[in-house]
């Protein structure tokens, strides 16, 4: 996933060193409340689709959304603008939420055809409470880490069909899906924190990708082990992830 706020092609696009007092350090979010921010995003993002479309491409064909995701860190703005929304929506997501929607809501007129993207993730993961999810705006949620650094159980299903720590991550993603049909997912079958733990979670993957598609999602991102993690038949989930998502159809025989 590209990322074109302040920073181009990343996945987490806020993370800057300019919103550091222009030192090079990576771990704080911006001030998602501050008005120069807003400006910032709204500029980078409409100069990359400017140069997009001056490269003849069209928006909605070759590029669909913009991603201006938190990033990957919880060092989260403590003024009290911010604190004011964190309270209001009784979860850290309502700031970011807030400024994607202000993005799509000032080029949805220009550029009707692109979404907005950002995370629910970690510190982002619950949903707000009052701020409602803008109909161009894209939640992608990650069934990862949650707010509290607890860490999804590879062992049994995300849909968390007897699993106690799954279906907690499973109550906010359908939390989420209450709020927004817009609904991209992170997907990460391996044992994440846990890397000296075998976990042989190709038997879980089926269910996944059967309970993400029951739930209409957008699309899917996701992330395994690879040959690093022998254990987890890394090479073999990226194969029959390949399949699922090409056809998710496929019975359990055949998988």
């Amino acid at each position: 996933q590209s990322s074109y706020g302040p920073i181009e092609h990343a996945c987490h696009g806020l993370q800057n060193y300019r919103w550091n007092n222009g030192e090079s350090h990576q771990y704080f979010q911006p001030c998602f409340t501050d008005e120069s921010v807003f400006e910032a995003v709204y500029d980078s993002v409409t100069r990359y689709i400017n140069s997009r479309i001056a490269g003849g491409e069209t928006p909605g064909v070759e590029f669909k959304d913009i991603d201006i995701a938190m990033g990957d860190n919880d060092i989260f703005c403590m003024c009290r603008n911010c604190q004011k929304v964190y309270k209001e929506d009784g979860a850290v997501s309502g700031v970011t939420i807030r400024l994607a929607n202000r993005v799509a809501e000032a080029i949805t007129d220009k550029y009707p055809e692109i979404y907005v993207t950002l995370l629910a993730y970690t510190t982002t993961y619950m949903p707000p409470k009052v701020t409602p999810v803008n109909d161009r705006v894209m939640v992608s949620f990650c069934f990862y880490i949650d707010n509290d650094n607890s860490t999804l159980c590879s062992n049994h299903p995300i849909s968390g069909e007897g699993c106690p720590t799954n279906r907690k991550f499973a109550e906010v993603f359908e939390k989420w899906h209450s709020l927004t049909d817009n609904l991209y997912v992170w997907y990460y079958p391996f044992t994440g924190y846990y890397f000296m733990n075998s976990s042989p979670n190709v038997f879980e993957i089926y269910d996944d990708i059967k309970y993400l598609t029951d739930n209409n999602i957008y699309g899917i991102f996701s992330l395994v082990g690879g040959d690093t993690l022998p254990d987890e038949f890394g090479l073999l989930s990226y194969h029959l992830l390949a399949e699922m998502t090409w056809d998710t159809d496929i019975t359990r025989e055949r998988y």
